[in-house]
């Protein structure tokens, strides 16, 4: 059975081969291919693909094509265009996943209603949220007006996909199946990972450098990057550093790192890396994984952390509180009660230890082992749906025939 897989992701062609963000490589599709034969993914054109670090999607069973954004309101005048690309797409389908929320998923809802093709949604984030956080006063008006035609358009979908246990089913709820599972594919547990993070954490007070660090985009502020500048400066400690790996342009980088330098903050950016092993190295190499986001579904960056046993300080925005201890936890606008915690954590190395120990914990409910069984079931029930579709749609064709 093959899928249709529509999202936002970004992807740019060189030499007839699909390149994407490593979070999206290979890796990311087998899960895929483990239920279903191929995938053919509508995607969107990468914005700035000679400043951002991409891998090859070089499995065949996966197939991309890239058709315009229509995520922001001025957007619109690619509809007509969008609209053609996902008619031709979904009438030719078997089967859609659609990932909301956007313009283009709700369109893509209404479109695969009116062939009657078997569909399902899947939920990483909340764009409500993320749009009525925004500075933007024309993001902020169009929030509930996004927020309500997405609600209409998956209120009688069979199956959905959350990478929540809780919050985003509660805000994208529909009729049928939801199944709370991470995308974040994590290796099972390694036994020594625990041990090794007690004795980093105690050889803390000897090294040059207290290390926090930020997994991220930066092209934009939803990850917070002023509040944990702000709490930073607030805590007069030189030998804090902000270490920042992610996606962005270098003029990106110039303005955090001035903006660092104005609060007496010592801002790097690291290399970018790919692959899941080095994204674990460099976890490895930093003291206190922080992430003041304004809005998130699950963070990929902090699942990866605490199955390092990294500490973790990070926002009660979405289903943030779902990864550590709710002692852990700010209001993304409130640096005053970052920089506490952070002072808190790092003048404690019995806390620091506590959390490290606590937070591998959870992570075990976000590995391979855990969450592949899940998986692999929801997705036969799904197929089976779209058999029973199939064969309905048969039924009909040859009692018509006849």
């Amino acid at each position: 059975m093959n899928l249709l897989y529509i999202c936002t992701y970004q992807f740019v062609i060189k030499n007839g081969i699909p390149y994407t963000i490593p979070a999206y490589g290979n890796a990311f599709w087998d899960q895929f291919l483990e239920s279903f034969d191929s995938v053919n993914v509508l995607g969107e054109p990468l914005r700035d693909s000679k400043n951002t670090l991409t891998v090859p999607i070089s499995n065949k069973k996966i197939k991309v094509t890239i058709i315009s954004a229509n995520a922001r309101p001025f957007d619109m005048v690619h509809d007509i265009e969008v609209k053609r690309h996902l008619e031709f797409a979904i009438k030719s389908s078997e089967c859609v996943m659609i990932k909301i929320a956007s313009r283009k998923a709700n369109m893509a809802i209404n479109i695969a209603k009116k062939y009657h093709k078997p569909y399902l949604i899947g939920v990483t984030g909340d764009l409500y949220r993320d749009l009525i956080t925004s500075k933007s006063l024309m993001r902020r008006l169009y929030a509930p007006f996004i927020y309500k035609q997405t609600l209409k358009a998956i209120s009688d979908c069979k199956f959905g996909t959350y990478v929540t246990q809780e919050y985003l089913q509660k805000m994208y709820p529909i009729d049928g199946v939801m199944c709370g599972y991470t995308d974040t594919i994590l290796p099972n547990i390694d036994p020594s990972i625990e041990k090794r993070r007690i004795d980093w954490i105690k050889s803390m007070k000897n090294r040059r450098y207290i290390d926090l660090g930020i997994i991220g985009t930066y092209h934009d502020n939803r990850k917070g990057y002023d509040t944990a500048i702000t709490a930073l400066q607030k805590l007069n400690n030189s030998k804090i550093r902000l270490r920042i790996l992610g996606v962005g342009s270098k003029e990106d980088q110039k303005f955090w790192i001035n903006y660092g330098q104005e609060y007496n903050v010592n801002v790097i950016f690291d290399e970018p890396v790919s692959g899941i092993e080095n994204v674990f190295k460099w976890i490895d190499s930093i003291d206190i994984s922080i992430l003041p986001s304004r809005s998130e579904g699950l963070p990929r960056s902090i699942v990866e952390s605490i199955s390092r046993a990294c500490p973790c300080i990070i926002s009660d925005v979405c289903g943030m509180p779902e990864l550590v201890d709710k002692k852990w936890l700010h209001d993304p606008e409130d640096s005053e009660l970052l920089s506490s915690l952070i002072s808190r954590m790092i003048n404690n190395p019995t806390l620091m230890v506590e959390a490290a120990i606590s937070n591998l914990k959870r992570a075990d409910n976000y590995t391979l082992k855990t969450v592949r069984g899940k998986r692999i079931a929801f997705y036969a029930e799904f197929k089976e749906y779209v058999t029973l579709i199939k064969n309905e749609k048969n039924s009909h064709f040859k009692w018509n025939f006849v």
